[in-house]
This record gives C-alpha cells, sequence and structure tokens, in this order.
C-alpha cells in the first residue's frame, strides 16, 4: 500500500469503531462486511472505487462496538479460555 490514507478531521463516538475494507472486488468486501455484521451492528457503510483507475472496491463501515448484530442488549464477546494459559 504506497497511498497514505489522511486521519480523519476526529475520532468516531464512544464504542463506534470505523473500518475500512479494500479489496479487490465488490464481493470480497461485502463478504468481510458481512462477517463483521454477524458479530457487530453495523448502522453505515459507503463504497467507492479503491485504484486510482478506478478498480477494486474501498468499503467504509461503522461498527458500533457496544451493540450484539440485531441486539438491543449490550455487546458481550463469548471468550473461550485457551488452555495453554490456564496455571
Amino acid at each position: 500500500m504506497t497511498e497514505k490514507t489522511p486521519f480523519p478531521e476526529s475520532l468516531p463516538s464512544p464504542g463506534l469503531a470505523e473500518v475500512r475494507i479494500t479489496a479487490d472486488s465488490p464481493e470480497t468486501a461485502r463478504q468481510v462486511a458481512a462477517a463483521l455484521g454477524r458479530l457487530f451492528d453495523a448502522p453505515e457503510q459507503s463504497s467507492q472505487p479503491a485504484g486510482p483507475d478506478g478498480s477494486g472496491t474501498c468499503l467504509l463501515i461503522t461498527v458500533d462496538t457496544t451493540r450484539a448484530a440485531g441486539q438491543q442488549q449490550p455487546f458481550r464477546p463469548h471468550l473461550v479460555p485457551d488452555a495453554r494459559h490456564s496455571p
């Protein structure tokens, strides 16, 4: 990746994360966005060409890390302890 993206003028609100997905095809970008959407609520997304020649896709998605996908309750990750790190 040779082109640098400028920093946003402001940070997202607490609990929100802005994710940039750059892929060769729109379908690949949608698959990654769908995977994030199964875990987190993702109320906003937009797309644009990724390459200077109009190729590829850059999908910008905002995820709400405080809400599980489709839920109105707080998100609580289901972490499974790793047996290798147990005392």
